[in-house]
């Protein structure tokens, strides 16, 4: 292939026109490829040309050399191998740099037009383009999980994430939160999906058609679904971040991940980095505490005031507040209810007499002040 947008291309090459080279043989030594046959090219500058050899060659370098060309030569060339089963039944893609598994298997392709990798973001794809994989020689279509890591830059309207032959308009969709469509029977998690933020979803089926979805490592919901047999998986389509009727959106794939089987909520949650908290025991009616000022701890305080004292305030009622003294994210305020025990919630309210207060957070717990756990989407929500 070709310099990208510039109307410059090879049209042909000649492997001695391509040359192999191979270090097991003699060093440096390299021969021509079928009697130095000239091989067609690129007819245009973004078209991709499959070359297959007449019969396979066992090397380690390939050399091309172009013999004619479209101005100036100038191509862009990758390799043909075979595929190789995937390792313990999953396929990973790990998209900082290629649409290869990294565990073996099929490659991701991307047959709707090609995105862009940045090593830090992963692979970039505009509205319309997505990725396809042919998972039927790994994942079987009855048990699976599918895992991503994806930055949407909508995620207001239907945005489909997942799809494969067969569903028709059914899928994995955001529409300011993950869902199932359509709504009969819908899973759906309550946190908000934001634009611009990474984002780890999961979905997966069981043998008997249960789904699970979770969002970043917490279950939202599970039931057996009651159209497309409960999202069975078609042999040899599964799509991402595409939709034929325009319901997708542009962004960043980070990684996906296809497993061939139903995840456990335990391994779901390690798959997003994520440690499940103790589960407590539910009561029918609550009681707020709010304890001394000593059981309260700050990141800091304005003007460093002291606990109890003036910003160090943090107790529901209390005729102040806590105020952070960095008008930034990464402030929080612990409270240490004395022993180990069943939380059922948190209450919040602002600053006394001002217009100031917290409008969402994340809540860390611990059982020992030292070793934290994030709650999720699923213990009383992590974004309220």
């Amino acid at each position: 292939m070709n310099m990208h947008k510039k109307h410059l291309f090879a049209c042909a090459f000649s492997l001695t026109h391509a040359y192999v080279c191979s270090v097991m043989l003699v060093p440096g030594f390299c021969s021509p490829v079928e009697c130095g046959r000239q091989f067609d090219a690129s007819t245009d500058q973004n078209t991709k040309n499959k070359i297959l050899f007449e019969i396979p060659v066992k090397t380690r370098y390939v050399r091309i050399l172009p013999q004619t060309w479209h101005r100036y030569p100038s191509m862009r060339a990758g390799l043909l191998l075979c595929e190789r089963p995937c390792v313990q039944a999953v396929l990973e893609y790990n998209l900082a740099e290629s649409l290869a598994s990294t565990t073996r298997g099929p490659s991701l392709a991307a047959p709707r037009g090609d995105g862009y990798f940045d090593s830090a973001k992963g692979y970039h794809f505009a509205q319309g383009q997505g990725l396809d994989v042919d998972e039927w020689s790994c994942v079987n279509k009855t048990a699976y999980t599918i895992y991503m890591n994806v930055r949407l830059d909508q995620t207001s309207g239907y945005r489909r994430l997942i799809n494969s032959e067969g569903w028709g308009d059914a899928g994995i969709y955001v529409n300011k939160k993950i869902m199932t469509f359509p709504v009969g029977g819908q899973l759906k998690c309550d946190q908000p999906i934001a634009a611009g933020k990474n984002y780890q979803f999961v979905f997966s089926r069981a043998s008997d058609g249960n789904n699970k979805l979770y969002l970043n490592g917490y279950l939202c919901g599970e039931a057996k679904l009651p159209y497309k047999k409960g999202y069975s998986l078609a042999p040899h389509q599964l799509s991402f971040m595409q939709d034929d009727g325009k319901e997708d959106a542009s962004g960043w794939l980070r990684k996906i991940k296809i497993f061939n089987k139903q995840l456990s909520d335990k391994e779901a949650a390690a798959e997003c980095g994520c440690m499940l908290t103790t589960k407590g025991k539910k009561c029918e009616s609550h009681v707020v505490i709010s304890p001394p000022d000593k059981k309260y701890k700050y990141s800091s305080t304005y003007a460093n005031d002291k606990q109890g004292y003036r910003h160090g305030r943090g107790r529901i009622n209390s005729r102040q507040a806590w105020s952070a003294r960095h008008n930034a994210a990464g402030e929080y305020l612990q409270i240490d209810t004395g022993s180990v025990q069943d939380i059922q919630g948190v209450e919040t309210q602002g600053r006394f007499h001002v217009n100031q207060w917290v409008t969402s957070f994340h809540l860390e717990v611990s059982d020992d002040g030292g070793s934290w756990k994030q709650i999720g989407e699923n213990s009383q929500k992590s974004a309220l």
